[in-house]
């Protein structure tokens, strides 16, 4: 049992230690397309979601769009959209902002 209980702190602790540098929280990544979302001149606001994510709402857009973001030990590995038939312009600069990469 005890042998077992350190094979598996091992094998925890490499994939803490594995994982990349660069990877980010969900407070990161928020923070990071909110800032995107913001400096592209196409958004009116940008709120944060309860679970990680948040919500954004375009000019001249009459609907809210939202993401949301998935975790791995901690760390942002993807992301979901809720675009709505978001026109093709404003699609490219909201995925764009909010991807994690």
């Amino acid at each position: 049992m005890k042998r077992l209980t350190v094979v598996l702190t091992l094998a925890l602790g490499l994939l803490v230690l594995a994982s990349p540098a660069g990877a980010m929280t969900k407070p990161k990544a928020f923070a990071k397309a909110k800032t995107c979302l913001l400096a592209s001149g196409k958004v009116r606001f940008v709120a944060p979601r309860g679970g990680g994510g948040g919500y954004a709402f375009f000019k001249r857009y009459k609907h809210i769009v939202y993401w949301k973001y998935s975790t791995f030990f901690g760390q942002v590995d993807s992301v979901t959209v809720y675009e709505f038939s978001l026109p093709a312009n404003l699609r490219r600069t909201f995925r764009h902002c909010v991807r994690v990469a």
